[in-house]
């Protein structure tokens, strides 16, 4: 059985590489595509990244602002 650290440690993992995806999706799908106006992909990049900026950096800050006693 799996410890209450490592648990914390996969499921943080998992949503940092989850929304890490996600933006890569939404600066390469208009590469992909051949768009020649990606304003769209532009602004919703934009919302993407206002909303889980905070979750991203809190998850960031809680495992390597540690400091061992």
């Amino acid at each position: 059985m799996m410890d209450h650290e490592k648990v914390r440690a996969v499921l943080a993992l998992s949503v940092v590489i989850g929304v890490l995806a996600v933006a890569a999706l939404l600066v390469l799908m208009p590469l992909a595509a051949g768009v020649q106006n990606a304003s769209d992909y532009l602004k919703a990049l934009k919302e993407f990244g206002a909303i889980f900026s905070g979750i991203i950096g809190t998850i960031i800050g809680f495992y390597f602002g540690k400091t061992k006693n």
